[in-house]
C-alpha cells in the first residue's frame, strides 16, 4: 500500500479502471484525452480560464499533459490544497457505477 504523501513524492498516475461487462478495463491516458475531446457535454470546460467562488471553496478547470480535470480549493478539505479530479467522459461516467458526479480521483473516487 502507498501512502499519498509517497505516490505524490513519485508522481506516479494510476490507470482509472472501469468495470466492463465480462472484465475490468483499463483505460490509457491517450484514450482518456480522446474520449473527453468526444465528448460534447465537456466541450464547455476545455477553454475556461475563470475560476468560479462559491463561498469560501474555489473551483477551476484546467489542462495537463492534455487531460481535463475540475480543480478544487476549500480551506477546510486536504489542508487548503488543491484537489485536482479528472473530469470522466460521459462513455466511463456510466460504467463508473452508475452514480456520482463526473469527477474522479484516487482519494474519494466520486463519493
Amino acid at each position: 500500500m502507498t501512502t499519498r504523501g509517497q505516490a505524490k513524492k513519485v508522481e506516479q498516475h494510476t490507470p482509472l479502471r472501469v468495470p466492463s461487462s465480462s472484465e475490468s478495463a483499463i483505460i490509457d491516458k491517450e484514450n482518456l484525452i480522446q474520449m473527453q475531446h468526444e465528448d460534447e457535454g465537456l466541450q464547455k470546460y476545455w477553454n475556461r480560464g475563470d475560476t468560479k467562488l462559491k463561498g469560501q471553496a474555489k473551483v477551476a478547470f484546467e489542462v495537463k499533459s492534455g487531460v481535463l480535470y475540475r480543480a478544487y480549493k476549500h480551506p477546510r478539505v486536504d489542508g487548503g490544497k488543491p484537489v485536482k479530479q479528472v473530469m470522466v467522459p460521459t462513455p466511463l461516467e456510466k460504467a463508473n457505477y452508475g452514480r456520482g458526479p463526473r469527477i474522479h480521483n484516487g482519494r474519494s473516487h466520486g463519493h
